[in-house]
């Protein structure tokens, strides 16, 4: 297994360049909803888990160099939907709004960030995901015609 590389995992540089180009170019001239609501709530997960990790490796409470696992993406889920999405808007109505979709976006990009880190670092696909294609078994000869062909042995 790899180990996971916190500030340098793909996942997360792609995640951090993608939010600035949204940030930067798309937002400012193209009027999409989904680049102006959701698509920061998708890219949360795998951007501020990776720092989280780094931080929690820095303080001694992370001694693993393990993907990060379920309870440490849904964590964050949760505690991030909690509050801007129930404790934020109550408390403060006027600048945060309760939308069922950034829950939504928020818990899709924890399911994709987890899928990734689990099949980049391990090799293996994440739970649920369909495993790949077997190959067959070597028997220490060349393959047969057969095989060549797509048919069995």
């Amino acid at each position: 297994m790899r180990p996971f590389r916190t500030l340098a995992d793909p996942l997360f540089l792609a995640a951090v360049a993608l939010y600035a180009v949204n940030r930067l170019a798309l937002k400012p001239v193209w009027p999409n909803p989904f680049l102006h609501g959701q698509l920061n709530d998708l890219l949360c997960i795998p951007v501020w888990v990776p720092i989280l990790v780094a931080v929690l490796r820095q303080a001694g409470l992370r001694t693993t160099d393990d993907p990060p696992g379920a309870v440490e993406i849904a964590l964050p889920l949760v505690v991030w939907a909690g509050l801007f999405e129930v404790v934020l808007p109550r408390w403060d109505p006027h600048h945060f709004v309760a939308d069922p979709a950034d829950v939504a976006a928020y818990a899709a990009g924890a399911l994709g960030a987890r899928a990734f880190w689990e099949t980049w670092y391990t090799g293996r696909p994440s739970p649920g995901a369909h495993p790949a294609p077997s190959s067959p078994p070597a028997t220490g000869s060349s393959p047969s015609i057969a095989t060549h062909r797509g048919g069995a042995r």
